[in-house]
């Protein structure tokens, strides 16, 4: 048996660009504990209260691109 110290938690990444190709549709929703309703953005108009969202692929054959971006507030510091 070994005892030590717990390893500490890296820091999470700020930004990441991923391309993924072949998606038909995208399903958001807040995680775990963090059920708070979320704030959604698109094109231009905010709708407040959204518990989850869902992208598809109308027209497959003109979108090329769909970017996206996912913004949270950063969890409280553990107390110490």
């Amino acid at each position: 048996m070994r005892l030590g110290k717990k390893k500490e938690k890296s820091e999470p990444e700020l930004g990441r660009a991923q391309t993924v190709e072949g998606v038909a549709r995208l399903i958001c929703s807040a995680k775990g504990s963090h059920n708070a309703p979320l704030k959604v953005y698109i094109d231009g108009t905010e709708w407040n209260g959204v518990k989850f969202f869902q992208l598809s692929t109308h027209w497959q054959t003109h979108v090329k691109t769909f970017p996206v971006a996912t913004c949270g507030a950063p969890l409280a510091p553990p107390e110490t």
